[in-house]
């Protein structure tokens, strides 16, 4: 098993907990789609964000990565979403894929110096992804 497998395996595992983790993440960070919004059908949209962060972590390039979040993100604010909210959200998605990292590596502390990897390069697409946004006039 590779350490993304595992990440996948473990995330799989514990989903419930991550996305709720990822859920209080976006609510704390007081972001206007998150907190409005009722909160069962925001839990749902937020664990199929979270299966697709995953997914893309393990089964796509780093840049195809950046591509497909980055046109995705493009739409919702072209659909009237805040950058500031998309921005947040990215923040958000962070943390709560360090603290998923985290974690996996103390149920396999082997995988964890190369787990912190995969974190280190999802940080550089979320930055790559977050300067298009910025940069993005609809």
């Amino acid at each position: 098993m590779t350490p993304e497998q595992h990440l996948e395996t473990f995330y799989r595992k514990h989903r419930e907990r991550a996305v709720e983790y990822f859920y209080d993440s976006l609510c704390e960070a007081k972001l206007k789609s998150y907190v409005e919004a009722p909160r069962e059908p925001t839990l749902a949209a937020v664990g199929i964000a979270f299966d697709n962060l995953i997914n893309g972590l393990v089964n796509r390039t780093p840049e195809a990565y950046v591509e497909s979040q980055t046109a995705a993100f493009k739409k919702r604010i072209a659909a009237g979403v805040s950058p500031k909210d998309i921005l947040g959200g990215l923040k958000s998605a962070e943390t709560s894929l360090m603290w998923l990292i985290e974690q996996a590596s103390v149920e396999r502390p082997e995988f964890g110096p190369q787990l912190r990897r995969v974190g280190q390069q999802y940080l550089l697409m979320t930055h790559m992804t977050a300067m298009a946004i910025r940069s993005y006039q609809p």
